[in-house]
């Protein structure tokens, strides 16, 4: 035992020798608390090199616990015999509760954004999607581990149209350099093409520099539809309008005076 392992472990190469690994060395999961296996047995019977999980706490004499990371090696002889093996770990416990806090800082916001009606992703600054809520994956009838890791405009709402996927890509490009974008696009479900307004912005550190970019999808789908019915209604009227033999006047009445605004020749011919 080396400084390190005796501080670990609280305890001394004197006492430690003649004693199994097992005493030395109580590991249990992190986690379930259940004591995990010797590591020692597994090298000594299989002659190869052992890691032990993530989740692994040293129980330390003294009654401190430390999250560590370890391997064991075995130990050859000239003939490739094994002597022996070599457990080689280190703390991690800082490591640890960091990793387990992201964990759960990211399991809440997975909680908060869920259900939301709006899209919400976070995309690295090269466009990879890292973080979306479920609203897009109920509609599109995907599971997480389909978009996640995938270029923001190869994900299965926008690989249905390069061109698509050449306008996602330029706006991510534009948000990354520093400038928000928003644009509306038809978007793919196995329902059907369908309009969604999408806004992408930096996200930026203390000293300003760009470190991630949140994207924003606003279903819009009826507005676009009410928008197309009112143009076809207005391009039918005036198709109506300048075919019609009978006279026809436009009034304007926002300013709450009553002033022709458009009249048409028959419309002019019957006034005078």
């Amino acid at each position: 035992m080396d400084p390190g392992a005796e501080q670990l472990t609280a305890g001394s190469v004197e006492s430690a020798k003649g004693l199994p690994l097992k005493s030395v060395l109580p590991l249990v999961d992190a986690s379930t608390r259940e004591p995990i296996d010797d590591p020692s047995d597994k090298v000594l019977n299989s002659g190869e090199t052992v890691h032990l999980s993530n989740h692994t706490t040293l129980l330390a004499k003294d009654g401190s616990e430390h999250h560590i990371a370890d391997s064991a090696a075995p130990i050859r002889g000239k003939d490739s015999t094994v002597l022996g093996m070599v457990l080689v770990f280190n703390d991690v416990t800082e490591e640890y509760r960091l990793r387990e806090r992201a964990k759960t800082v990211h399991q809440q916001m997975q909680s908060l954004l869920n259900g939301l009606r709006t899209t919400t992703g976070i995309l690295d600054c090269d466009g990879t999607l890292v973080f979306t809520n479920d609203t897009p994956l109920k509609a599109s009838q995907v599971a997480m581990a389909d978009v996640i890791g995938k270029k923001f405009w190869d994900c299965i709402w926008w690989d249905y149209d390069p061109d698509v996927q050449a306008l996602i890509k330029s706006d991510i490009a534009q948000a990354a350099a520093g400038k928000s974008t928003s644009r509306d696009v038809l978007g793919f479900s196995p329902q059907g093409l369908f309009w969604i307004q999408v806004n992408i912005y930096p996200v930026r550190d203390d000293n300003g520099n760009v470190i991630q970019l949140t994207a924003e999808g606003v279903g819009i789908h009826k507005r676009k539809l009410a928008e197309e019915e009112l143009r076809e209604s207005a391009q039918h009227l005036k198709v109506y309008s300048d075919q019609s033999p009978l006279a026809t006047i436009e009034w304007d009445c926002t300013n709450h005076d009553l002033t022709v605004n458009s009249g048409k020749k028959a419309a002019a011919e019957a006034c005078g």
